[in-house]
């Protein structure tokens, strides 16, 4: 399944109260790490804005803390490298 289409589903249960707001906004960081920038282009203002600040304020020398399968220096370099994406793109 492309990633815009997970999101429309993923974005389908929270309306049905699957997610709850924070959860969301998790799923959607996963789904641009695609590289899909149509998952940009389709989310909400207020996930951007969630992604965004969460984004802009990480730091290379910021420690990350992972409850998930994903390692935390897994999950540091795509945060940087999405704050990047948002600095060159947005």
């Amino acid at each position: 399944m492309n990633p815009v289409n997970e999101f429309e589903d993923i974005f389908f249960d929270y309306e049905q109260g699957f997610y709850t707001d924070v959860e969301l906004v998790a799923k959607c960081f996963d789904l641009l790490g695609s590289g899909d920038e149509g998952v940009w282009r389709v989310l909400p203002d207020w996930i951007k804005k969630e992604i965004q600040d969460k984004a802009m304020s990480a730091k290379e020398d910021d420690e990350f803390i992972s409850f998930s399968a994903k390692s935390s220096d897994d999950i540091k370099k795509r945060m940087l490298d999405l704050k990047r994406w948002l600095e060159s793109n947005h």
